[in-house]
């Protein structure tokens, strides 16, 4: 019948997977109707209930006060659950990132300091 475990040419009934191990699951993804834009700058705002992120591009970028709007292109509107996912796996991403190309300056102040030194060569620079 349909509902008996299948078995295997010798008899015997397959082994059943690991219980301790988790199972990937596939998702099916729409990508049809994706955007794909580059930003730069961000600004957080929201409520008690969700967390607003709006996105865009600062054309000068680090130059106080800006002599051009920030162009906003995107609008994230989620529940901080899912925030706190986004935040676990950027932090993730991130963490893999470092481990193979070295750790990223966010100041940048501390990045003019202490430049990237070229590898290879005599280091002296003409």
């Amino acid at each position: 019948m349909a509902d008996e475990p299948r078995q295997n040419p010798g008899g015997e009934t397959p082994p059943q997977a690991n219980p301790a191990q988790p199972q990937q699951i596939q998702i099916p993804v729409d990508l049809s109707t994706m955007a794909t834009g580059y930003v730069n700058w961000f600004r957080f705002t929201g409520s008690a209930e969700e967390l607003v992120i709006d996105l865009g591009l600062a054309p000068q970028l680090g130059q106080m006060p800006p002599t051009e709007p920030i162009k906003l292109n995107h609008r994230l509107v989620m529940s901080f659950y899912t925030a706190k996912r986004l935040l676990q796996n950027l932090n993730r991403a991130v963490g893999i990132y470092e481990q193979h190309y070295g750790a990223l300056e966010v100041d940048p102040a501390r990045r003019m300091r202490n430049p990237p030194r070229p590898s290879g060569g005599s280091g002296i620079v003409s």
